[in-house]
């Protein structure tokens, strides 16, 4: 996982919308993030922690965590984290808003997941996890292993060395997923379904123990005499057969031979029919030949006739209209052609009357602008005195904003300084509030050793209790020693007015002493705890004053510092009040200034207008003579709209009539030559005409046939000549079939006879002799069968015999894995291997970061430290300094960045632990941890160490004020 960018907004003390850009940090492969305590460097990881997995470690799901996280001065809080893994980039958003009805009351936060593809983001799949998406299924780490090996919170980065073994045994499975080395479960069920075959096997081997191989022997002999038996019928029955066939055939010629001499009688009776449909079909075809095509031409000429007459008599309607409309479109063009040659003379009028309206126009604007540039003028004089005024009040302003600036104290020192006061003060009034419970506490331990006093006098106790009141009285004299000074309070003489009374207490209440001795030591109990806390706390103050870095007020000048700083602010606000006076007499003035150049640049366009309408003048009078000047028309503008629509009706009447004419004139030409056309093909088809009385003449000589009507009224049968053709040559050649296949028939036949008494006594005993071959094949079968089945009896019986033997070798072997895999040894086995090769890794950084003096191993079950100073000794990990403890940590957490896969592309952060090592160590550490970015890792490291900068070259400062919150600021930017 590499980050790019984060977006914190409402975030713990990221009150104002913040972003940090990762690719400008990771290029470097090395960067840090800097800030005091409690600037907010931990809420960035916390941040990203939370929009990747929905989990931090500082709040759990019931600490209300939505409104605890939310800045107390925000009303919505806002997390936008963008990384990359595995070459793809993803994107996790936590949003969620503070109810305006109730300040107290946060939304559910609400967690997203995107992927980016095809340059847009596309929801990740819903996985109901903690209220939405996890980055879980995406970098294959769990919450807890991620916040151990990638983002590791401040307390949380030296746990993986001091987990117990089972913890840590738990987080090697998950990670290396040796689970799958837990193969119990899976010998066991081998086991039990290699016993349950073998259990099979030895059953199928009782029921094949009927198949025996003289069964077999015996069938086969029997199969042999079937066969030879088979064989005999089958030669029979095939002679028989030949026989049979032959009698067939010479049933069936005989019964085609009568049927051939039905069919001949039928034909012969249809001859004479046939003959006559020949004779009238020859005469048809006869005059069919000579007069059809002749009388289809007369009645297309009669047809062509009537289209042409038709044709004719229309053009000649038509010629005649048009030569009445020439005559009228000749009176229309004869006037427009008249203007058409008057054009010129039109335009100079047109171009006389445009004149005069440019003319009278560049007056009107002239006096137009003369009246503009007087008003502007007066303008200009007047932003000019404004000017000056509002400079001479500006300056003055910024010389009262410079004197009250002199003197204003180090803001950054102020507020650190004031953060310390108010941490200082809660930690002053806990410590009051915890010196007042120990006091009570003491005040109440002095009252119940008043009470054990009064029952425990050893001179009036019953023997019986005396070992409980010297177990009491020892109590009280440790007790007496611790609390001395509050002893001394107690009066002797009031302890031995109830030594008398003390014997009946005890005796009346011994059941309640030892209720007494342990509310006691309850109370004392409480007290050390609390008197721990004090002494943490004074220390902690103590600490806080010694880390003191004012230069202006020491640690007791409490009063005088927050005194100061009311001032300090009351000034600054004064100051920031004349600076909006100042940004608005700026903004003022510089809209005076930039009005004031618009006017001018109005006035120097009114003054070249107005040139250029003089020049303009002066050009339009040279289009008109001294007469037109003198007298203008009373309406130019009018006599111009109304010239002009003349001018645009005759240039637009002119073609038009003119290409109207043209064309009246060429239709004209085209209908003379039309009818003239018409006139010849009339005539010619008189010719056409006289030339088919002729052919039909010359056909009724031919044909001998007197009139045209009978020649028509033949025609009219409509005799299909090619059908009554091919019914005819069907007739002649199926009868000449018929007599070859008679021939033919009686020339096979012969002298042959044929007796359906032989050839039903042949069938008779064919039949006898199948009958008898199917008996021998059906026992024949059913002795094959059981040959099969016996042979594959014996078959199986074999292998079975060989596979039992395996198996029983096989549930051997299952027995011993089962042993040895029995609860989690192989797999804590595996875990161990893990571990060490973990602590080897480790050891390529921690050795050299010792000063070779140690090395990490794995023995019994836990990580141990070898001591080279002290002749190699293993010893505890507790027992290193916490400088060595961060050192050690370190190189285990890169070594499992290696172990798991992540090494090569993998980003994590190293927050605090660095304050607790020396100069030397911290070169060292920084050293490595250079080495490991040139492998091309990223490292981010979060600390309040400013020494470490120096060794960087990219790094965010974090800031926190009262005013604004925490702010983030980058090296490149100062």
């Amino acid at each position: 996982m590499i980050p790019q960018l984060l977006t914190l907004e409402g975030v713990y003390s990221y009150r104002e919308k913040q972003l940090i850009d990762f690719t400008s940090l990771t290029g470097g492969g090395i960067f840090g993030i800097f800030g005091s305590v409690g600037s907010g460097k931990s809420a960035i990881l916390e941040a990203m922690t939370y929009a990747l997995y929905g989990q931090i470690e500082r709040l759990n799901q019931t600490d209300q965590r939505g409104y605890n996280m939310m800045n107390l001065q925000s009303n919505k809080m806002f997390i936008d984290f963008e990384f990359t893994h595995n070459r793809e980039r993803y994107r996790f958003t936590v949003s969620a808003k503070r109810r305006k009805t109730n300040f107290e009351t946060v939304t559910a936060p609400e967690r997203q997941g995107y992927i980016l593809t095809d340059g847009g983001w596309k929801p990740l799949s819903e996985q109901k996890i903690r209220g939405g998406v996890t980055a879980e299924p995406i970098l294959g780490l769990s919450y807890e292993h991620f916040r151990r090996t990638v983002i590791i919170p401040q307390g949380q980065f030296q746990e993986f060395i001091q987990l117990k073994p089972a913890r840590r045994t738990e987080m090697m499975e998950s990670l290396f997923n040796l689970e799958r080395f837990n193969l119990y479960g899976k010998t066991a069920a081998l086991l039990g379904a290699v016993k349950s075959e073998k259990s099979f096997q030895a059953g199928r081997m009782e029921e094949l123990e009927k198949f025996q191989q003289e069964d077999l022997n015996a069938l086969l002999s029997e199969l042999e005499r079937f066969a030879k038996d088979l064989t005999t019928v089958s030669t029979e029955i095939e002679k028989g057969n030949t026989r049979l066939r032959t009698l067939n055939e010479l049933q069936k010629m005989q019964e085609e031979l009568q049927a051939l001499q039905k069919q001949q009688e039928s034909i012969t009776s249809k001859l004479p029919k046939m003959e006559e449909r020949l004779k009238r079909l020859n005469h048809y075809r006869n005059i069919y030949t000579n007069f059809h095509s002749l009388l289809n031409q007369k009645n297309s000429l009669a047809e062509e006739r009537k289209r042409k007459e038709a044709s004719y008599g229309q053009t000649e309607i038509q010629l005649k209209a048009l030569n009445t409309e020439i005559g009228k479109v000749e009176e229309t063009w004869d006037e427009l052609k008249k203007n058409w040659e008057n054009k010129e003379s039109y335009l100079a009028q047109l171009r006389s009357l445009n004149a005069f309206l440019q003319i009278r126009e560049l007056i009107s604007e002239t006096d137009i602008l003369t009246e503009k540039q007087g008003h502007l003028k007066t303008y200009l004089q007047k932003y000019e005195k404004d000017e000056k005024q509002l400079t001479s009040e500006r300056d003055q302003l910024l010389e009262k904003i410079q004197e009250k600036e002199k003197g204003l104290p180090d803001w950054d020192e102020l507020e650190k300084t004031e953060d310390w006061f108010h941490l200082n003060d809660k930690l002053m009034s806990e410590s009051e509030n915890l010196t007042n419970q120990i006091e009570e506490l003491k005040n109440e331990q002095s009252a119940r050793l008043l009470q054990f006093s009064d029952l425990i006098d050893p001179e009036k106790t019953n023997p019986a209790h005396k070992e409980i009141v010297e177990q009491a009285q020892i109590l009280i004299q440790k007790k007496q020693v611790q609390l001395e000074s509050d002893q001394q309070s107690l009066q002797e003489d009031k302890i031995r007015t109830l030594h008398n009374e003390r014997e009946k207490i005890l005796q009346s209440n011994i059941k309640s002493l030892n209720s007494y001795m342990a509310d006691f030591e309850s109370l004392e109990s409480q007290r050390k705890r609390l008197a721990q806390i004090l002494t943490n706390k004074i220390f902690e103050i103590n600490l806080k004053k010694s880390e003191f870095s004012s230069s202006s007020y020491k640690a007791d000048e409490r009063d005088k510092f927050f005194q100061d700083l009311k001032e300090a602010r009351n000034r600054q606000k004064e100051i920031q009040e004349n600076y909006e006076k100042l940004h608005e007499l700026n903004r003022t003035l510089k809209k005076l200034k930039d009005d004031s150049k618009s006017s001018h640049k109005s006035y120097d366009e009114i003054n070249l207008t107005m040139e250029k309408n003089k020049s303009a003048r002066k050009t339009w009078e040279k289009d008109l003579s001294k007469e037109q000047l003198l007298s203008p028309p009373s309406d130019p503008e009018g006599e111009k709209i109304q010239l002009q629509n003349f001018l645009n009706s005759l240039e637009k009447e002119y073609p038009r009539q003119q290409k109207l004419r043209d064309d009246r004139i060429k239709r004209q030409q085209t209908l003379e030559m039309d009818l003239a056309a018409g006139l010849a093909l009339l005539k010619e088809q008189d010719r056409r005409e006289s030339d088919l009385e002729k052919s039909l003449l010359e056909a009724f000589s031919s044909t001998r046939q007197d009139s045209l009507e009978k020649v028509i009224k033949l025609l009219s049968q409509d005799l299909n000549i090619e059908k009554e053709e091919g019914e005819i040559e069907s007739f002649n050649r199926e009868r000449a079939l018929l007599q070859d296949r008679l021939k033919n028939l009686n020339t096979k036949i012969a002298d042959r006879e044929y007796s359906p008494e032989k050839h039903k006594s042949l069938k008779d005993e064919l039949s006898e002799l199948e009958s008898h071959k199917s008996g021998l094949l059906s026992r024949q079968g059913a002795l094959q069968k059981q040959k099969e089945d016996l042979e594959k009896g014996l078959r199986e019986k074999g292998i079975l015999k060989k596979t039992f033997a395996e198996t029983l070798i096989r549930e051997e072997n299952l027995k011993e894995l089962t042993s040895l895999f029995k609860g989690k040894k192989f797999t804590e086995y595996i875990a161990a291997i893990y571990l060490q090769e973990l602590c080897i890794r480790a050891n390529e950084r921690f050795f050299p970061l010792s000063g070779r003096t140690l090395e990490l191993t794995f023995e019994d079950n836990a990580i141990l430290v070898r001591d080279f100073l002290n002749e190699g000794k293993t010893r505890l990990v507790k027992t290193l300094s916490g400088g060595q403890t961060f050192q050690a940590a370190l190189s285990l957490a890169l070594a499992l960045a290696d172990q798991i896969g992540m090494g090569d592309d993998h980003f994590f952060f190293l927050d605090e632990g660095f304050g607790t090592l020396d100069r030397e160590t911290l070169e060292t550490v920084m050293m490595t941890l250079r080495e490991i970015s040139r492998d091309g890792r990223i490292i981010g490291l979060i600390s309040h160490v400013d020494d470490l900068r120096q060794d960087l070259d990219v790094w965010l400062q974090v800031n926190r004020t009262a005013e604004n919150g925490s702010r983030i600021s980058s090296s490149w930017m100062e």
